[in-house]
């Protein structure tokens, strides 16, 4: 994506077009192909699998996909975009797009439930564990002085 900023990087495909015919990102940022930003000349929008857009029967760019070397070291911005401080060392890629269809999360939201009762679980068994060892150091505390 090309920024006021500068560049950026998405994982979001759910690009439109703007008033000068541009391929941009929903928040207005322009999409950048592999020779600039992506202009659409006319008819219906298509994205093949290598990236390549066309509009209507002629090819008017293609996406630049890339890879990086050291994903930890993208920094996200607003509106799921991350910025390469220069430590991520990007490298070209020929990535395969699906055009038409979204990411989806890469989270069973079933099994993630699960695991979360599991937690809440543990944690109020211990603590209980905490709270009974407290009562009994009050008790055995208060023994302590006592002649029987």
């Amino acid at each position: 994506m090309q920024t006021a900023e500068g560049l950026a990087y998405t994982r979001r495909g759910t690009f439109v077009i703007n008033g000068d015919r541009e391929l941009v990102t929903a928040s207005g940022e322009r999409v950048r192909g592999d020779a600039g930003p992506i202009v659409i000349e006319g008819g219906e929008v298509y994205v093949d699998e290598r990236g390549v857009v066309y509009s209507g029967d002629s090819q008017v760019g293609k996406l630049k996909t890339v890879d990086f070397a050291n994903e930890q070291a993208l920094v996200q911005t607003e509106g799921g975009l991350f910025k390469d401080p220069g430590d991520a060392i990007v490298k070209e890629e020929s990535a395969t797009v699906h055009s038409g269809y979204l990411e989806m999360s890469n989270t069973e939201i079933i099994k993630e439930m699960v695991a979360m009762i599991e937690v809440q679980r543990s944690f109020e068994a211990y603590q209980k564990v905490i709270q009974t060892i407290s009562e009994q150091d009050k008790l055995a505390t208060s023994r302590v002085g006592k002649l029987v």
